[in-house]
């Protein structure tokens, strides 16, 4: 007997003994390994089920508080103030010249789980990382910026709970910026970081949610100034 689970754009249905996949063009994931689908029953936080289509239960019990989360570099930032605030300008860094690379994507499959999903706007798509500890974006950027925050939409249940920024200027090695510590959420996540003058930018997802390593992303922003 089918039972639905979830809402919005990470619904799926699942059944008893298995998964059924979302159907084509969805960019919903295909069924994993150990019978799940597109999270749909996927190992999430302490081995509990990946909360879909919504914000988890501790979200909404801080929203019920009316917490806001602290700013300051690696912190969450208020939706009310993120890239909004007088004090600190910001404007999106990644645009089409922006060359990007990531570690994996699921079965090799660009057309449907690429990395260009993570900037199409869309909340039907997203990239899927392939199974793999520590998977990783770079960015590239056309021009030289100061990035001054960055934001994450993952799918919940396929999230890490460690993103580590590096950065660098044209030439040089990578330096670390800040640590991050994301909830495992369906929800946009967006922090301050300490502003940094850099040309290229790397993600590293350290400790994902996924039982396998893998890693969704339907939204990845980096905001600041260019220079």
């Amino acid at each position: 007997m089918g039972v639905r689970y979830g809402g919005g754009r990470h619904s799926q249905r699942c059944w008893a003994g298995g998964a059924a996949g979302g159907p084509q063009g969805t960019g919903r994931p295909p069924a994993w390994p150990g019978g799940a689908a597109g999270g749909c029953g996927s190992p999430g936080p302490r081995g509990g089920r990946a909360e879909l289509g919504g914000r988890s239960r501790g979200a909404e019990r801080g929203a019920e508080r009316g917490a806001v989360p602290a700013t300051g570099p690696g912190k969450q930032l208020p939706a009310s103030c993120a890239g909004g605030a007088a004090a600190m300008p910001a404007e999106p860094l990644i645009c089409a010249d922006t060359a990007t690379r990531v570690s994996s994507v699921l079965n090799r499959d660009v057309k449907q789980f690429g990395k260009k999903h993570m900037f199409d706007a869309s909340e039907e798509t997203c990239w899927n990382s392939d199974q793999g500890t520590c998977q990783w974006v770079t960015l590239d950027f056309p021009r030289t910026v100061k990035v001054s925050q960055f934001h994450i939409q993952f799918q919940g249940g396929f999230s890490s709970r460690l993103c580590t920024l590096e950065g660098c200027r044209a030439g040089e090695e990578l330096v670390k910026i800040s640590d991050l510590y994301p909830k495992d959420t369906n929800a946009m996540q967006r922090f301050q970081v300490e502003e940094t003058v850099l040309d290229k930018l790397k993600i590293t997802f350290e400790n994902s949610t996924d039982f396998f390593g893998r890693i969704v992303v339907y939204h990845l922003g980096v905001l600041g100034e260019k220079l």
